[in-house]
């Protein structure tokens, strides 16, 4: 996989002049055609930098050519006017943004920290989030079944009206103060079960 940068396809873009550049993900699908295969390659050689042209021309020959291109918007679509002007198939061509990574969740790192200073013992905490939002708050972060099972505790009527609204407070309560460790668990353990 190569990985590179400019594609000339005119334009500008952003604010304050400069265009935001993104990393794509260029696929070109295999090439039976010889002609085709060396205009496509020729293109590959002047817009990818990084890739011997024996390499392309290998890798359109059997399983395709995939490299990763740095790009504003504007040049991704200049790239694939280019290369459907070199008679490529639109079917054969897939210029993907690539989805932006996130950056670590410091707050959530350092909520961990608190049980990984313990030796992984479950200490009590308070998380406000998960207190007003209970289980809705669990299934946001992924942790289905401790969700599920929170919601249905929280919303089964049981004997009467107060008896069913202190089962929901305390519900909750149990969101509040366990949230942190139930993660941990998650991210760390791969368990979601008590």
């Amino acid at each position: 996989m190569a990985t590179g940068g400019r594609v000339d396809g005119g334009g500008e873009g952003g604010r304050g002049g400069e265009p935001e550049r993104r990393a794509y993900a260029l696929r070109l699908s295999p090439l039976t055609d010889g002609v085709l295969r060396d205009r496509v390659t020729r293109w590959v050689i002047a817009h990818v930098p990084g890739v011997a042209e024996a390499q392309v021309r290998q890798a359109l020959a059997a399983a395709g050519f995939t490299a990763r291109v740095t790009l504003t918007d504007a040049e991704a679509a200049g790239a694939l006017r280019e290369l459907y002007a070199t008679g490529l198939p639109a079917a054969a061509i897939a210029l993907v943004p690539e989805a932006a990574r996130r950056a670590p969740d410091a707050d959530l790192e350092r909520r961990l920290d608190v049980f990984r200073a313990r030796g992984g013992r479950f200490t009590p905490t308070w998380n406000w989030h998960a207190f007003l939002f209970g289980p809705f708050w669990y299934l946001k972060r992924g942790l289905y079944a401790k969700g599920l099972v929170l919601l249905a505790l929280g919303l089964v009527p049981i004997v009467n009206l107060a008896a069913t609204i202190a089962a929901s407070l305390a519900t909750l309560v149990y969101c509040g103060v366990a949230a942190d460790w139930d993660e941990y668990l998650w991210r760390v353990k791969r368990t979601q079960w008590w």
